[in-house]
């Protein structure tokens, strides 16, 4: 049986220069983390990947051994125009927008994360 989910589905919310992101849930090393319904705003004239980044919060060394431990990694939605760079986490869409409004929505969620 195929499950469709509407995680992180990109849609239009309200006019403008604006793509609303539905609520969803990330395992991130062995951490859950629920990311809310996530408003983001556009660039005019522009074509902008919006997608799930991983941030590396803070890396602790611990003292008398000076072993680094690695910090949290967190999960949050963002929002790139640079297509020389792309998305550096899991895609969510890709937007074209004109001078005051959205021209197309893709929808470019991956079918699997492992």
């Amino acid at each position: 049986m195929n499950q469709s989910s509407s995680a992180f589905a990109p849609y239009l919310g309200g006019p403008g220069l604006q793509v609303t992101i539905s609520p969803g849930t990330v395992l991130c090393s062995n951490v859950i983390t629920k990311l809310p319904l996530t408003i983001i705003p556009l660039a005019p004239n522009s074509t902008s990947f919006v997608y799930i980044q991983f941030l590396q919060i803070g890396d602790i060394t611990l003292p008398f051994t000076a072993q680094a431990v690695p910090g949290q990694v967190t999960p949050i939605i963002a929002v790139t125009t640079n297509a020389n760079v792309g998305p550096d986490g899991i895609p969510i869409a890709t937007v074209v927008t004109g001078a005051s409004s959205v021209l197309s929505l893709v929808d470019t969620r991956p079918d699997l994360i492992l």
